[in-house]
């Protein structure tokens, strides 16, 4: 099933996960959670879980790399941020 979401529609944790991963180039899995690749003044040292990073890969807003120490965002997850409603296959 095709359905249109935007930003705001994401549940909160979601939304400040892939803000992060927009800022600093993707998240990498480290023995706390899930942390920004690159220093972005705004993110600080946000750590996320791995719940928000799941969810957003089954929304295709993220992938994970096959070894699963990487989450890059994708470029619907890239455009969800910067204000573009995106068309998504929802999944259970």
């Amino acid at each position: 099933m095709q359905t249109r979401i935007t930003l705001a529609e994401l549940p909160r944790d979601q939304q400040r996960c892939l803000t992060t991963a927009v800022r600093c180039n993707g998240l990498t899995a480290k023995r706390v959670g899930w942390v920004g690749m690159h220093f972005h003044e705004l993110e600080g040292c946000s750590i996320h879980l791995s719940g928000p990073v799941a969810g957003l890969a089954r929304r295709g807003l993220l992938s994970i790399s096959s070894a699963g120490g990487i989450a890059r965002p994708t470029d619907d997850g890239i455009a969800l941020i910067n204000g573009v409603a995106v068309e998504r296959e929802v999944r259970a």
